[in-house]
């Protein structure tokens, strides 16, 4: 498992480029919290894949932008897990500057089900195990 501080600062994975040609294959990078993806080729596409966990006090704002200028697909998705006193904004966007343009964002915050700790710990984990190891997995 990767320390838990390193592990909460990782949202995830998105592409690091602002324009992305027909093809060209993703790059994995931080995150920003601006990240304007501009699809300006015809047939281009694009994805955004927010991962990310707040927890204690802590407070994030994730805002990725998916601009279709041309015929293209773009798909923008935010999932984050919420615990402790923690504050969450996930605003995707989708601007379609082209009628032929396909542009879709999806966004979910929650918390972790007490049904899933419950399994794992039925299991033999601790509380604290369990909660790992849920998280682990969500941001693998």
């Amino acid at each position: 498992m990767t320390d838990r501080s390193e592990m909460m600062d990782t949202m995830g994975m998105f592409l690091d480029s602002a324009s992305v040609p027909a093809g060209a294959p993703a790059k994995r990078g931080r995150p920003r919290k601006d990240a304007p993806i501009v699809l300006d080729g015809v047939d281009s596409k694009g994805r955004v894949i927010s991962r990310s966990v707040a927890q204690d006090n802590s407070s994030q704002v994730f805002y990725p932008r998916m601009v279709g200028n041309a015929e293209c697909f773009g798909h923008v998705q935010c999932d984050s897990i919420i615990m402790g006193n923690a504050k969450i904004k996930s605003i995707p966007a989708v601007i379609a500057n082209c009628t032929e343009a396909q542009l879709v964002h999806e966004a979910a915050i929650g918390k972790i089900a007490g049904d899933q700790l419950l399994k794992l710990q039925t299991l033999g984990l601790t509380a604290e195990e369990a909660e790992n190891r849920i998280l682990e997995g969500f941001l693998a």
